[in-house]
């Protein structure tokens, strides 16, 4: 369940490259929102936004109870919301430039460059001479370059893409490897199931299941099906096998999708992600393939180009007390 509500921020439990978990105070008298045990709420930050005693409107949503109680994620601040980076108004570049700086850091700002934030999610940040800005630094500078991306490109992409549901992390994450929202939509539209599995780290069947009601003439695509070998053979490594024979990833794949099977040899054959053995008749994971090559030559160079040592290995045959190495 979802509910929208003001919060004040009053420590930053943990925080690492892909979320954050904050204590927050809630300011509502809702007995369904769920407080833990230092009286206050647990969030969790997807988009890496919330500052340490700053004040916000967000819109949560209660996860499934953790060993450390309840958690809520982040959904969205539904004080920003539009759709396009030129409906930004000019009320809403000030109230973002005063959530994450001092009012009057933020009003020096404005006063400068009225569309600061505009300029950011357009990557025109070199249009923006900062040198000139009382009190910003070059740090300082990227740092709100950082915070003004990572807020506002959840609501641009969740605007773009509103079929698949996208989280903050996931927006996060395509705005990282992609860097305008122009690239994003590109390759979205082109490459879905290598985005959304490789990107944003979503699961084959979740990919799929989004992506054909979408792209429904893409069922018999050379992306679909080379990702469900991938997926295949991903959980065949989990279970300590590196390769499949093409019959056994024949079987599998009849589970999923049976009318996919007549495309599977061709797509191995011209997979840059899937390696085909047509000697063996065996199907490995490229990567897993090239990386068990570089460890197979690696080896044989060394036993062919081996040589000798000239020292005597039985004096190490001793058990050593301090180290307990040796043979006791």
């Amino acid at each position: 369940m979802n509910f929208i509500v003001d919060v004040e921020v009053t420590r930053i439990v943990h925080k690492n490259e892909k979320f954050q978990i904050v204590g927050a105070i809630p300011f509502s008298n809702d007995s369904n929102i769920k407080l833990n045990k230092y009286g206050n709420i647990t969030i969790r930050d997807e988009t890496l936004s919330l500052e340490q005693k700053a004040r916000y409107k967000v819109e949560l949503e209660e996860q499934p109870p953790t060993k450390w109680g309840t958690q809520y994620l982040l959904v969205s601040f539904p004080d920003f919301t539009f759709d396009d980076i030129n409906d930004i108004t000019e009320e809403t570049e000030v109230k973002l430039l005063h959530e994450i700086m001092s009012e009057g850091l933020a009003k020096v700002i404005h006063d400068a460059y009225p569309d600061f934030v505009k300029r950011i999610l357009k990557n025109e940040e070199s249009t923006i001479d900062y040198s000139n800005i009382k009190g910003v630094g070059d740090k300082k500078f990227w740092s709100y370059v950082d915070k003004i991306k990572n807020r506002c490109s959840a609501i641009l992409l969740k605007n773009i893409f509103p079929e698949y549901d996208l989280s903050p992390h996931d927006c996060m994450a395509l705005y990282k490897a992609y860097d305008t929202l122009n690239y994003v939509r590109t390759v979205m539209e082109k490459h879905p199931y290598e985005v959304l599995i490789n990107i944003c780290e979503w699961g084959f069947d979740k990919t799929d299941r989004f992506v054909l009601k979408k792209h429904p003439t893409l069922r018999f695509s050379q992306q679909r099906i080379e990702y469900m070998m991938d997926a295949i053979l991903r959980e065949v490594e989990n279970y300590g096998s590196t390769y499949l024979k093409a019959e056994l990833m024949a079987d599998k794949i009849y589970g999923i999708d049976p009318e996919a099977i007549p495309y599977i040899k061709n797509v191995a054959i011209s997979s840059e992600i899937i390696n085909y053995d047509a000697e063996k008749n065996y199907l490995a994971r490229q990567n897993t393939y090239a990386c068990e090559q570089r460890v197979a030559e690696f080896i044989k160079s060394k036993l062919k180009y081996s040589k000798k040592l000239d020292w005597d290995w039985r004096k190490y045959e001793a058990c050593d007390r301090r180290s307990g190495t040796g043979k006791a």
